[in-house]
């Protein structure tokens, strides 16, 4: 469903709840934006929570290789937010003990053990999609 029009997608993040020019109702957050199809995915917030997400570029700094059945710590994926507790697995997947909410592609997700940093990457754009959610189109 069209729920509105856009200026452009540039002017959205992830879990923005301000500003995205619809109103009414209960609250609609950014849940992803679609750069090809200049679309704004817009739904509730019990949408916004993600189990997992993939790293891209991913940079280890392990004294040791990520094991293949992961290594547990805590990766800080907004810069305003504490670490969360989380899995890190070879190929650039993180596993979350808990949903978290805004996970913005293209940002960074660095990842430690204690305070140690020992990594990270970019936050990759999820190759799927699940759910129906409205969205504000170009």
């Amino acid at each position: 469903t069209v729920v509105g029009q856009h200026e452009g997608i540039v002017q959205f993040t992830i879990g923005q709840r301000r500003g995205i020019g619809v109103g009414g109702g209960e609250p609609l957050y950014v849940l992803r934006l679609e750069p090809d199809t200049r679309r704004v995915v817009v739904g509730h917030k019990k949408y916004l929570g993600q189990k997992e997400m993939h790293l891209m570029g991913l940079n280890w700094l392990g004294e040791k290789p990520i094991p293949e059945k992961g290594f547990e710590g805590s990766i800080k994926i907004r810069s305003a937010k504490s670490p969360v507790p989380a899995t890190l697995y070879p190929d650039g997947r993180v596993v979350f003990a808990a949903p978290q909410e805004a996970v913005a592609p293209g940002q960074a997700g660095v990842f430690y053990h204690e305070t140690r940093c020992l990594g990270g990457g970019w936050i990759k754009r999820p190759d799927y999609y699940s759910g129906l959610h409205n969205y504000v189109g170009a």
